[in-house]
C-alpha cells in the first residue's frame, strides 16, 4: 500500500494565497460587515418563561442575525420575543396544526 504524506499549503508560509479574498463571502473587512455572517436560529415551543434569557446570552454584534422559529406555542412565547426592543429579531410561525383528537 502506497501512502502519500498530506501536503497543506495553508501553513505553507511561501504561500502566495490569499484565502480571505477567495472566499465566497469575500469578506474584507470585519468591522464594515454590512450583512450578517452568523444565522443563530432559536425553535420556540412554549417557552415564555426562559426565551428572554436565552437573548441575553447571545452577543449583540452585527454580525449575527437572529431567526426564532415557533412551532404552534400556544402560550406567550412570541409576544415575549416581540418584547425585545434592542435587537433585530426575525420570527417564523407555522401554522398551529389540530390533532385527530383535538378535531373531534
Amino acid at each position: 500500500m502506497n501512502s502519500r504524506p498530506i501536503i497543506s499549503d495553508i501553513d505553507d508560509p511561501g504561500s502566495e494565497k490569499d484565502y480571505l479574498s477567495e472566499s465566497p463571502s469575500k469578506v474584507k473587512d470585519f468591522n464594515t460587515v454590512d450583512t450578517p455572517l452568523i444565522s443563530v436560529v432559536i425553535p420556540l415551543y412554549n417557552e415564555e418563561h426562559s426565551v428572554k434569557k436565552v437573548f441575553e446570552r447571545i452577543s449583540n454584534h452585527r454580525s449575527y442575525e437572529i431567526i426564532v422559529v415557533d412551532d404552534g406555542s400556544t402560550d406567550n412565547s412570541v409576544r415575549k420575543v416581540k418584547e425585545i426592543k434592542d435587537r433585530e429579531i426575525k420570527i417564523i410561525q407555522h401554522e398551529k396544526i389540530r390533532t385527530t383528537e383535538q378535531q373531534y
